[in-house]
């Protein structure tokens, strides 16, 4: 028996999964796909890895940093020097620096909607977001029927919109004002989720994202309590300890975690019933809609042009994207995002 029993493998399943072993625990780490990395997913191309899945590294994500310093894992900075294109409404602009300083633009209330949702999330304890002064009101809003109040700037509100595909991969309309406020405090400020210099595109991990998942159960994988293409079917909880069952095997632990997402592990039968708020979350916390491409080219012509790569339109169907070179230069490449409906 084990003492515990992680189901998944992305980055929330290992981490608890070397936690707990280096704690001295007995633990199984079982995932259903026949690879580690979850949402993480990095494709070798010759000498070199691009991520297919996220890939950034935070200038406030340290505890990642931490990860990254004990398996002496390296990063490089998001390359964005030039000029940045911002196509809305059928107009251009162009600045540099950091997309929420938008620094060569003229964009009415813009800033003013930033201020706000930033003051509007600092009334919120990220714990317990239900207990907000006005949660009620803002549960019951759409973020699009919130912007379309406060923020009748067109240009402005299509920016906040633009932002909500990129961070949630859904349209503003599918989320409510009370969930983005919580996500935007979570993180301490709209700048710090929209930026690269000290926000969420910081960095780059040589050698691609997904050796963080790998490298976090090395420690598993000689003792064979690493299961891999092994989906749960069912995880029944008796008087002393807990039974999961999988397509090949039946194991037992005194405590499961399940570190994957909700929709995904709603398809798990759990006996008895889990409570119906956290079935009703499960049914209702859809996951979001993102496509992510990679391009590679033989030059950086954009640099040659003065151009960073980064570019912004809501025209579609790319709506982002980044100079996805390599480290050294020796490989270029520009990754673009659609998300929201157009994915």
């Amino acid at each position: 028996m084990y003492d515990v029993i992680v189901l998944g493998g992305g980055l929330a399943g290992t981490q608890a999964a070397n936690v707990l072993y280096e704690s001295g625990l007995k633990v199984l780490l079982i995932e259903a796909r026949d690879r580690l990395g979850g949402r993480t997913e990095s494709l070798q191309v010759e000498d070199y890895w691009f991520d297919l899945g996220g890939q950034w590294v935070g200038g406030t994500h340290d505890i990642l940093r931490g990860v990254l310093k004990k398996y002496n894992i390296s990063t490089f900075p998001q390359v964005d020097n030039g000029t940045h294109v911002l196509e809305i409404n059928g107009k251009k602009h162009y600045y540099s620096g950091n997309i929420s300083s938008l620094n060569e633009t003229n964009l009415d209330g813009l800033y003013r909607t930033i201020d706000t949702i930033d003051k509007l999330s600092a009334t919120i304890d990220p714990s317990q977001p239900e207990r907000a002064e006005r949660a009620k009101e803002w549960d019951h809003q759409t973020v699009t029927e919130w912007l379309n109040i406060n923020t009748p700037e067109k240009e402005s509100r299509a920016i906040v919109e633009w932002f909500i595909r990129v961070c949630l991969a859904a349209e503003p309309h599918e989320i409510s004002m009370l969930y983005f406020l919580m996500f935007i405090r979570q993180a301490g400020k709209y700048a710090l989720l929209s930026d690269i210099h000290g926000g969420a595109q910081q960095d780059r991990i040589i050698g691609g994202s997904q050796q963080i998942s790998e490298r976090l159960v090395d420690c598993l994988k000689n003792t064979n309590n690493l299961k891999l293409s092994e989906p749960v079917r069912s995880i029944i909880n008796e008087k002393d300890y807990v039974v999961v069952k999988t397509d090949k095997a039946m194991y037992s632990a005194r405590y499961v975690i399940v570190a994957i997402p909700p929709a995904l592990a709603s398809r798990i039968t759990y006996t008895p019933p889990l409570p119906s708020k956290r079935d009703e979350l499960s049914q209702r916390m859809f996951m979001g809609s993102v496509l992510k491409t990679v391009i590679l080219y033989d030059e950086p012509f954009w640099r040659k042009s003065g151009y960073s790569a980064e570019a912004i339109s809501d025209t579609g169907p790319i709506f982002i994207c980044y100079d996805d070179s390599s480290h050294d230069d020796k490989k270029y490449a520009i990754v673009g995002f659609i998300a929201g409906s157009a994915a």
